[in-house]
């Protein structure tokens, strides 16, 4: 539910800072797979991808891409590091140096 919820709000997000094109990755095969085909989950999350699907309809282009965990290393480091208390959620304006050397 945590990726639906952060994917959702990637493509909130998107939509506010006026971009037309996006491409959403993530390593959460299941979730990719059900974007892409609009086929929603049967859990209590399924109302928060219909709501990021619907969200896509003021974008030009939208894609959805399944990226391994392996590949994706710095949203990793992140999820762990928040969930740890070791990076603020607020990271964005400041980028903690221990992400930074992933980039």
């Amino acid at each position: 539910m945590v990726e639906a919820l952060v994917v959702r709000l990637g493509v909130s997000d998107a939509s506010r800072f006026g971009f037309s094109n996006i491409i959403v990755e993530s390593d959460n095969a299941g979730l990719i797979s059900r974007l892409k085909a609009k086929a929603f989950s049967a859990w209590d999350f399924a109302s928060i991808e219909i709501d990021t699907v619907a969200m896509t309809a003021c974008f030009s282009s939208v894609s959805f891409s399944y990226i391994n965990r392996s590949c994706n290393c710095a949203a990793d480091w992140v999820a762990k590091s928040t969930r740890a208390g070791i990076c603020p959620v607020d990271w964005v304006p400041t980028v903690p140096n221990d992400l930074f050397a992933l980039l």
